[in-house]
């Protein structure tokens, strides 16, 4: 019996180093964009997003949108701080489109990206 008790006390130190182990958080090496814009004609039948530009202001901060194609699509891509942004995007024959107040919340690596579709009319 004594040895059976032994043994046990012995295997909790391993219990507790499984434990520390699976809390362990990998993030990747680039931080996540605060926001990801796909830009669409008002239809959602054609993507605008190659011809589109824009910008973000979040606090004082305030920088242009970036164009990047990954395996998932294409998008305009801020990447801030956690907190409001205001987000501007212009088309050629486009009327400019905006959105404002879109909350960026904390992550374990860093920001939770926040996806948006943005559907600018054409000008007349």
């Amino acid at each position: 019996m004594r040895a059976r008790s032994i043994a046990a006390v012995a295997a909790l130190p391993l219990l507790g180093a499984c434990a520390d182990t699976a809390l362990s958080i990998i993030c990747p090496p680039e931080p996540d964009p605060a926001i990801a814009v796909a830009v669409v004609d008002t239809g959602a039948t054609r993507s605008l997003t190659r011809q589109a530009s824009g910008w973000f202001t979040v606090g004082a901060q305030s920088d242009s949108l970036r164009y990047r194609a990954t395996p998932s699509g294409e998008g305009l891509f801020a990447t801030g701080p956690v907190g409001s942004y205001r987000i501007e995007v212009r088309v050629p024959g486009y009327a400019p489109w905006s959105a404002d107040g879109v909350r960026v919340a904390a992550s374990a690596c860093g920001v939770q990206t926040v996806r948006l579709v943005a559907t600018p009319r054409p000008q007349e």
